[in-house]
């Protein structure tokens, strides 16, 4: 397989671009996520993938449950921002103020769509670890255009 040709045809999958929150207060993380889909309507089910070495994989093992935050198109700033440990406060991750889902994890308040979740089961295969979870809640606060990775200078894949 020529690896030039495999990167290009794989970034050219369909990417949105999101933030995942795990943890609970005060042990909270959060991370810019590119791979995930909708896996089943009943139960309603996700899948995304985590890289399996950095602490986003730790806490969601840990704790089991997540949030993972969709973007405005015109918010790459929020999803640069989450590519590095972000910033904690009692009150903020990576400076947007939060409050606690249902199941305690950070919920943005800034941003405009999230889901709630529970790890129901995980792939271990490659780099990544691949998660499926089912969908307890959501929240959806305004109409938006979501960000796309095709939107951005970032690549991620292949």
């Amino acid at each position: 397989m020529n690896p030039s040709v495999r990167k290009q045809v794989l970034r050219s999958l369909t990417n949105g671009v999101y933030i995942l929150t795990l943890g609970t207060p005060p042990d909270i993380h959060g991370l810019t996520l590119t791979w995930l889909s909708q896996a089943s309507f009943e139960p309603p089910l996700v899948m995304f993938a985590v890289h399996r070495e950095r602490k986003g994989w730790k806490l969601l093992a840990q704790h089991q449950f997540f949030v993972i935050h969709i973007l405005k198109q015109e918010q790459k700033a929020i999803a640069q921002a989450f590519f590095k440990d972000p910033e904690k406060t009692d009150t903020s991750l990576g400076g947007i103020p939060f409050e606690t889902g249902k199941t305690g994890v950070p919920i943005l308040k800034t941003l405009p769509a999230w889901l709630e979740g529970s790890m129901r089961a995980s792939v271990h295969l490659g780099d990544h670890v691949v998660i499926v979870g089912e969908v307890l809640e959501v929240g959806y606060r305004e109409e938006f255009v979501p960000l796309a990775l095709r939107d951005t200078p970032w690549h991620y894949g292949g």
